[in-house]
């Protein structure tokens, strides 16, 4: 005789205790990377303000497109603007590569190439430096609050890790309580039809 397969069978004990771990501590520590970050440009970029400022010379800059898929599965096109430069201090020449301190790519060509265009002109560009270290610069200086996105994602990102593990534990809990208390009653009932 064939036996039949349950419909819902039981996850194994821990299982879901695992998963908990796994899936919370994904989410935490993905936040904590994004959060560090953040905040670390956060901190530059305001420290910039301070910044010391000089001509330099644009050596390349260009475009770069990349790929990818977005949650729905569909194909996701951003466009990153790079440029190259070089300025010199003190008798001493220093390269760079950054239009912004924390820079994100643009959803359109023409964005991207109107943000390198607006910080460039021809082979022409002010750049921003730490005057303690030259070798820290960027063609912008400041921050704005597309700044703040990342540490805001990263925040959420714990948040979720957080809560979300809080809520699976509690439903963990649940469950094995209700089960304990299901298997107290069957071992119960069983020794009182034994009994009669």
């Amino acid at each position: 005789m064939n036996k039949q397969k349950s419909k819902n069978p039981e996850l194994p004990a821990g299982c879901l205790r695992i998963f908990t771990i796994v899936w919370a501590g994904g989410f935490i520590l993905g936040g904590l990377l994004f959060s560090v970050i953040g905040f670390m440009q956060l901190d530059e970029a305001i420290e910039s303000r301070s910044w010391l400022s000089t001509d330099g010379r644009v050596l390349s800059k260009s475009v770069a497109v990349s790929h990818s898929r977005d949650s729905d599965n569909r194909n996701k096109t951003t466009y990153q603007p790079k440029v190259e430069y070089e300025f010199t201090v003190e008798d001493r020449t220093y390269h760079g590569h950054r239009l912004r301190i924390s820079a994100w790519g643009y959803q359109k060509r023409s964005a991207a190439s109107a943000a390198l265009e607006k910080l460039t002109s021809n082979d022409q560009c002010v750049v921003f430096y730490a005057p303690d270290n030259p070798d820290r610069s960027s063609l912008t200086a400041g921050f704005t609050w597309g700044d703040l996105l990342m540490p805001f994602l990263g925040t959420v990102c714990c948040l979720c890790g957080l809560v979300g593990g809080w809520f699976m534990t509690a439903e963990d809990r649940r469950a094995r309580k209700w089960s304990k208390q299901k298997s107290n009653l069957s071992i119960g009932t069983s020794s009182h039809e034994v009994d009669h």
